[in-house]
C-alpha cells in the first residue's frame, strides 16, 4: 500500500501526465498558457484594440470587470452600461477596446495563477521525494531498532503524506481557475457583442 502510494507520488498522476506541455502541470485540464482573440471575438481586432490603455473610461471600465472578486453578472452589467453611454456609431470601435482591455488582464490574471500551479506541482514533487526517504529511512530500521526512533520516522512520514494530500485538494481547486477566467471572457465577450451590435 505504502509503496503504491509513493510510486503515485513520484511519478504524478494521470491527469499531469495528460498535459505533456509542461512537466510542472498538475491539472486535468490542457495548459493554454495565452488566451487568444481569436477564440472569443469574431474577426481580428484592430491595430488600435492595443491602444486600450489610452482611454481612461475604458480603463476604468476593464479594472471595475476584471478582477475575480467582481461577479461575472456584475461585470457584464459594467461593461454594458459603459457601452450604452457610447454613441451607437462608436460602439464597434469601444467594444473592440474594451475586449483588448479585457483580454490583457486575463492572459496577465492567468499567468500568474499558471505560474503559482506550477510552482506548487514542484513542490509537491519535492514532497513526494522527501517521503520517499522518509519511507527508505523507515524500511531501513532494523527490527530491534529503538521504539522511540520508530515512532518518530513514522510520525514525520505521516505528516508529510498529510501535507501532500492537502496541497493536492488545494492544487484541485486551483486548477479549476484558469478555466473560470477563459469561461468569464467568454461571456464578457458575447455581452459586448450583443451590445455593440444593437
Amino acid at each position: 500500500m505504502i509503496r503504491a502510494l509513493l510510486l503515485l507520488l513520484l511519478t504524478g498522476t494521470a491527469a499531469a501526465a495528460a498535459a505533456p506541455a509542461s512537466s510542472d502541470w498538475p491539472c486535468a485540464q490542457r495548459l493554454v498558457p495565452v488566451l487568444s482573440a481569436a477564440t472569443y471575438w469574431p474577426g481580428p481586432l484592430p491595430d488600435s484594440a492595443g491602444a486600450w490603455r489610452d482611454d481612461s473610461g475604458v480603463v476604468a471600465a476593464v479594472e471595475a470587470a476584471s478582477p475575480r472578486s467582481v461577479a461575472e453578472a456584475d461585470g457584464t452589467q459594467s461593461l454594458t452600461r459603459f457601452l450604452e453611454a457610447v454613441p451607437r456609431d462608436k460602439r464597434q470601435g469601444a467594444a473592440e477596446l474594451l475586449f483588448a482591455g479585457l483580454l490583457e488582464e486575463a492572459n496577465r490574471e492567468r499567468a500568474a495563477v499558471i505560474a503559482r500551479i506550477e510552482e506548487i506541482a514542484r513542490r509537491q514533487r519535492e514532497v513526494a521525494a522527501i517521503i520517499a526517504r522518509v519511507e527508505g529511512e523507515l524500511n531501513a530500521l532494523p527490527s530491534d531498532a529503538d521504539q522511540a526512533k520508530r515512532d518518530e520516522v513514522v510520525q514525520r512520514r505521516a505528516m508529510l503524506i498529510r501535507q501532500f494530500e492537502a496541497t493536492r485538494r488545494t492544487t484541485r481547486y486551483q486548477c479549476e481557475v484558469p478555466v473560470a477566467i477563459e469561461a468569464r471572457l467568454g461571456a464578457y465577450a458575447r455581452a459586448l457583442q450583443a451590445e455593440a451590435g444593437q
